[in-house]
């Protein structure tokens, strides 16, 4: 008995545990929490599909922002 509630408290626990997976077009919305994630991704705390969308955005970003340089 001890056993089964000490394992239903950890699953609670870690269900609780996960990052929040939000999508490219979220991060490109709100990139300074793009650079959070993307600083969280460096550390590896964070899940490998929210680096990905996050560096996206702040790529998208980067090219929409970038200046052409004409001769």
């Amino acid at each position: 008995m001890k056993g089964l509630i000490f394992t239903a408290l950890a699953v609670i626990l870690l269900a609780g545990c996960k990052d929040e997976q939000r999508d490219g077009d979220y991060y490109s919305k709100s990139l300074n929490e793009a650079r959070s994630v993307a600083q969280k991704c460096q550390d590896e705390e964070i899940s490998e599909s929210s680096c990905i969308d996050a560096k996206d955005a702040l790529f998208r970003d980067k090219l929409e922002n970038a200046k052409v340089m004409h001769n």
